[in-house]
């Protein structure tokens, strides 16, 4: 599992989580399982390989706004379908996190 890293790499490629297509929030993102390859043709610079994976986001209760610090509780999770690009396609697209 990998927790904590926005971005993997495939051969000579760097691939990383977009907000375009993974949401906000992506640092609380990890991935659950193995890759697989996909040949997407929705970006407008032509073919990409992106790479897909099963993950999940941690879920930020309300409970947090305005606070330093509170007990600690079990974080709860959404399951994702996540979305890796190439490194270089990032800012191509839409504005947003990475």
């Amino acid at each position: 599992m990998i927790t904590g890293k926005s971005h993997c790499r495939e051969d000579l490629f760097f691939y990383c989580l977009e907000e375009e297509d993974n949401g906000k929030d992506i640092h609380l993102i990890r991935v659950l399982d193995e890759f697989k390859t996909e040949v997407l043709n929705q970006c407008d610079l032509g073919k990409l390989v992106s790479i897909k994976a099963k993950g999940e986001k941690q879920i930020i209760d309300k409970e947090w706004e305005q606070k330093l610090y509170r007990g600690y509780e079990k974080p709860s999770f959404t399951k994702n379908d996540l979305t890796f690009i190439p490194y270089h396609l990032w800012g191509n697209r839409t504005e947003g996190e990475m």
